[in-house]
């Protein structure tokens, strides 16, 4: 084991100065680190899932949020994400070169792995060359939807036009540790977004289900409309979205809905790589720390960040199945003496099987993809090439406990923007999101009496063009790799 690690961190470096980012390493390896056989393959797999997952958790997740208009810093942050919310960050900063670092890791891990696997495949059986087929396509969409995730926070939105001329983040495809790649276009990037795609969809013969810990073809479709919806091919992202409706429908009450984030179980979920209650990464304590109290008969909150009030605003309290399980009127300790009632996030409390006592745990599967998510697609793409975008959105409502709206115009495309902010709140859509639409924002406080919020930032305004959408690429791979030179983002110096 301590073998790979020291090949995958090197193999990190290759960006330029990206430090070695592998706390979570693959979890079992063999005693003699035979590199030939199936079981080794399956062991390096398993470790490559396991960092993979994490760029859907944790602060991967929640300091993009911080940065949109979706939560408030309360004065008990102490200063966790302070500098995020603040915009008050820079090319040098740590929170974004940790951000990136963890990508260029991941596709590190999982090219070490798809030469590896090249290099024994032809000394093993047929069938278990079958099996390293289906992890080659695994590898290739894992690849794709980490250099995806990369581009939604170092690049502009992809617009067909500019793509071929607008930075793209450095795409890297083998393991070699002297590479140096320029970032290239974002239609580069794409571009072999849409290869690795192709790949993942020939080789991964996995059938979908619920719930699913890897990689299944179902997967590669949902990450497919995905793409589509980015790369403005909406009859292909609506075709894709829509196809996997029956398969995993959605729930029908505010239990099943719970169910999704405190049992990590679901119809609706697509692809969730797994965790144990022994994973020691990914807490979402920013959230909701909550500590049972006997008196109250509820949690009492210790939680730094909160939703804005224009987004508690979204959520119908007496009929909208997410009150409760995605948000909710709950204690919060603002500070000692200072015991307020507001608004908190409680979609990730954690999964209640990970508890060990009445103190929340804070611990939930990322749910990668799952279907909600294709309902929204299908709308918006819909609704940008004509078709029916009131049908997919009113199934989702209808869901969710909600009429039908009978919108149409500009306000239909305002509701499906709701509907969006509603379902996917805190799972690090945010500000992908308000570069698509082309739309800024401006922040405003939660009205709960007594809170007591963070110094600043609670009134920014942000135009839908501000170059500061796009985070900085790490001025430290700037300097140390002289492909890099001149190619930094707008707004950020060198």
């Amino acid at each position: 084991m301590k073998n790979i690690i020291k090949f995958v961190c090197v193999g990190a470096l290759a960006l330029g100065s990206v430090s070695c980012d592998l706390d979570i390493p693959p979890k079992t390896m063999l005693p003699n680190d035979d590199v030939t056989t199936l079981a080794y393959a399956s062991s390096v797999r398993g470790g490559v899932y396991r960092i993979f997952r994490s760029i859907f958790m944790g602060e991967y997740v929640y300091y993009p949020d911080y940065y949109s208009d979706l939560f408030n810093e309360l004065s008990s942050s102490g200063n966790r994400g302070g500098m995020m919310y603040r915009w008050n960050i820079y090319s040098s900063d740590n929170d974004v070169a940790t951000n990136w670092n963890r990508h260029y890791a991941i596709l590190a891990n999982v090219n070490f792995l798809l030469d590896k696997i090249e290099a024994m495949y032809d000394g093993l059986a047929a069938e278990e060359q079958a099996v390293l087929d289906v992890y080659i396509g695994e590898m290739h969409l894992l690849r794709a939807m980490t250099l995806r995730s990369a581009a939604l926070r170092y690049c502009k939105d992809y617009e067909p036009a500019t793509a071929a001329t607008d930075f793209g983040v450095p795409v890297v495809t083998t393991y070699d540790v002297t590479e140096r790649p320029s970032r290239g276009s974002l239609a580069d990037t794409y571009k072999r977004i849409t290869e690795d795609i192709a790949v993942a969809e020939r080789l991964v013969t996995t059938d979908g289900y619920a719930d699913a810990a890897y990689v299944t073809a179902d997967a590669v479709t949902a990450f497919k409309a995905q793409v589509y919806l980015d790369m403005h091919m909406y009859a292909e992202a609506s075709a894709a979205a829509s196809s996997l409706y029956a398969s995993y429908p959605l729930v029908k009450n505010a239990e099943e809905l719970e169910n999704m984030w405190r049992k990590d179980h679901s119809t609706e979920t697509i692809f969730q790589p797994a965790m144990t209650k022994n994973d020691l990464f990914g807490r979402y304590t920013d959230y909701h720390a909550g500590q049972w109290d006997d008196v109250l008969g509820d949690y009492r909150c210790d939680v730094a960040y909160i939703p804005e009030q224009w987004v508690c605003d979204l959520y119908d309290e007496e009929n909208d199945w997410r009150y409760g399980p995605y948000v909710d009127v709950q204690h919060i300790n603002n500070m000692a003496d200072n015991e307020v009632v507001g608004v908190v996030l409680t979609k990730l409390r954690g999964n209640t099987e990970f508890q060990t006592s009445t103190n929340l745990n804070w611990y939930n599967m990322p749910k990668v993809l799952r279907i909600a998510d294709m309902y929204l697609i299908d709308a918006e793409a819909k609704y940008r090439s004509g078709g029916d975008a009131a049908a997919p959105l009113n199934a989702l409502r209808a869901a969710r406990g909600l009429t039908a709206t009978e919108a149409t115009g500009d306000a239909l495309f305002k509701e499906i923007q709701n509907e969006r902010t509603r379902e996917m709140i805190a799972e690090g859509g945010r500000i992908p999101d308000l570069k698509r639409w082309h739309i800024g924002f401006s922040r405003d406080k939660q009205t709960a009496r007594g809170l007591l919020f963070g110094q600043t930032g609670h009134d920014m305004k942000v135009a839908a063009d501000a170059d500061r959408l796009v985070w900085p690429i790490p001025r430290a791979d700037i300097l140390s790799n002289p492909n890099l030179k001149g190619q930094q983002n707008p707004g950020w110096g060198e």
